[in-house]
């Protein structure tokens, strides 16, 4: 095991908050929001909110953070995602998913652009688990495959990891590929990253974990940063990823007991740039943010109240009504901490061309016609390994592209070996004689 952290204390800085939500309708129930971005009119974009206490629902905000619409009251939802671009047998659409926790199950709704409404689509997905915390969806880019995270509150801090599956009837059922063990306490925080296939998982007393976002990466991790050290405060809860190109960008944490926000570097060994607090808007009368939960945010503009991005948290301590949400705008973080802002990232063609050449179909598993090639491990910091490559290639002079198709390592296999440590983190091919494969350099 090794711990990636910057020993450097960095300047604690204070941004402001833009809108709040209108708060949850019954007891303190909010605690966990993402953004949907609409196909083709921005301001039509909403919010959508986790009320988990009560008569729990989902919850969907206008950017002005008016409440327009809930699902069936009495259903406790804990966590919830936003998925682009989901193939449901030959239809393209927008999910809403989600962690029911009186059904025991993993609920997906079809966001219906036109009314701006959610449409249950979900399928037979008891997992037979009340204790249901945590939840992220990850779309494997390469690979074609939806896959859906899931945490428990009370045993242990274990990880479940699902393959979405379409039914005929147009419904999406689970099947469980990866259990993740070796986190011994609790778990709830969780980002998967398509194209650098990073998955990051808080465990909220002890720090953030780095997998592999594949189920074929089983449970080697790295621990990215910990909570003895001088960046992150217990508990951790909200991890979320700001995109400003294929390999750059920004991870961010919440820090509950500080009441603070971290942002790390998303490539490499996840540099720390900096951390902010979310003080009150005496100006626009809206409080600042305390004992935070989950978070999400949008490099791409929001429409014409977000014209540079947006940040959004949960506020435990809303000083009118019950808990609710809070905007940021992006770019007030960016100038408190030095940061990018990038507003071409749509993250509906996020990831584009990355997979694809001019013959073939890049995955990390090939079939030959006389053997089968694997890549492991992927990602890796150091060396691949060329599972399956037959003798007669052993040892001989391998290729790497980078994503624009450039050469960037010619390189003699040492027996079916390759070293990558001095390759700048990314996704990258290698040509075995007329295919492709791939590996992403962490």
């Amino acid at each position: 095991m090794s711990t990636l952290f910057s020993a450097t204390i960095q300047c604690q800085e204070i941004v402001y908050p833009v809108i709040e939500t209108d708060p949850v309708l019954t007891n303190n129930g909010a605690d966990d929001p993402a953004i949907w971005l609409h196909p083709t009119n921005p301001d039509s974009s909403f919010f959508v909110g986790t009320n988990k206490l009560g008569q729990g629902r989902l919850e969907l905000y206008n950017l002005d953070g008016t409440r327009f619409f809930s699902t069936v009251d009495g259903t406790t939802y804990n966590n919830v995602d936003v998925m682009y671009d989901y193939v449901l047998n030959g239809d393209t659409i927008d999910l809403v998913g989600a962690c029911n926790k009186p059904d025991t199950s993993l609920d997906f709704f079809k966001i219906d652009p036109e009314t701006r409404t959610l449409i249950n689509i979900t399928g037979d997905n008891d997992v037979e688990m009340s204790d249901m915390y945590g939840f992220s969806m990850y779309n494997d880019i390469c690979n074609g495959i939806f896959y859906a995270f899931l945490t428990r509150r009370t045993v242990n801090g274990y990880a479940y990891q699902y393959e979405m599956i379409n039914t005929s009837e147009g419904l999406i059922n689970i099947e469980l590929v990866r259990t993740i063990t070796n986190l011994p306490s609790r778990t709830e925080g969780m980002v998967a990253d398509p194209v650098l296939g990073h998955f990051y998982i808080a465990e909220e007393s002890v720090g953030i974990w780095k997998y592999g976002a594949r189920p074929e990466d089983g449970e080697v991790r790295v621990l990215m940063d910990s909570v003895s050290g001088p960046n992150l405060t217990a508990a951790i809860e909200g991890l979320c990823i700001y995109y400003s190109g294929d390999s750059t960008g920004y991870l961010l944490a919440s820090s509950q007991g500080a009441d603070d926000f971290q942002v790390y570097d998303r490539a490499g060994d996840n540099e720390f740039f900096g951390a902010f607090e979310i003080d009150d808007n005496v100006e626009d009368d809206v409080d600042g943010v305390y004992h935070a939960d989950g978070i999400d945010v949008l490099s791409f503009p929001l429409g014409s109240m977000y014209p540079n991005g947006v940040f959004i948290t949960h506020d435990l301590s809303n000083d009118v009504g019950y808990s609710n949400y809070k905007t940021v705008h992006w770019n007030d973080i960016a100038d408190a901490l030095d940061l990018d802002v990038v507003l071409d990232i749509n993250p509906r063609s996020f990831g584009d061309g990355l997979c694809d050449t001019t013959d073939t179909t890049i995955t990390n598993l090939v079939e030959f016609n006389r053997y089968t090639l694997s890549l492991f491990p992927n990602p890796t910091n150091e060396n691949i390994h060329l599972q399956g490559l037959p003798s007669r290639l052993l040892n001989s002079t391998i290729q790497v592209y980078s994503i624009t198709g450039e050469v960037v390592l010619s390189e003699r296999l040492k027996g079916n070996q390759l070293e990558v440590r001095h390759l700048p983190a990314g996704r990258y091919f290698i040509r075995i004689e007329e295919h492709v494969v791939s590996f992403v350099k962490s």
